[in-house]
């Protein structure tokens, strides 16, 4: 270390053959050892803290693999269940066929998913900031 260094020939100073004091040698060296000591309290703290950042990344790493996972197989089930019926051959006859409306989200009683839950949005903000009941088709 180099503060070992300094403080080791800080201790040899002498002018005009006299020596430093013993007692202020003394001093050098508690200093040394105080110095060294938290020098090494900070680099085990240091590994410590390292370690532990570590560690958390390594689980937030894990945590986005398996959303990601989990993300893929929900879009291949998806794909591989959802059959859109509107093909490029016969888009421009569906499209004739309905008026120029089509679509390719699941219809039921004329309306389409969307429309019925923004429609429900809308109900259930009616009569903000009750909650909607739960015979509510918003459920």
């Amino acid at each position: 270390m180099i503060s070992k260094d300094y403080l080791s020939a800080a201790k040899q100073i002498a002018v005009d053959q006299v020596l430093l004091p013993s007692n202020v040698q003394s001093d050098i060296d508690q200093i040394q050892t105080k110095i060294n000591s938290s020098a090494s309290t900070l680099a085990n703290k240091t590994q410590d803290n390292s370690e532990d950042v570590k560690s958390v990344i390594e689980s937030v790493r894990v945590a986005l693999m398996v959303v990601s996972a989990v993300m893929l197989l929900l879009t291949v089930l998806g794909f591989g269940f959802l059959k859109s019926p509107i093909t490029a051959q016969n888009l421009p006859r569906l499209a004739q066929a309905s008026g120029g409306k089509f679509t390719c989200i699941p219809v039921i009683g004329g309306n389409s998913l969307t429309w019925l839950f923004f429609e429900s949005i809308g109900t259930e903000l009616a009569h903000f900031p009750t909650p909607p009941a739960l015979t509510s088709q918003f459920w």
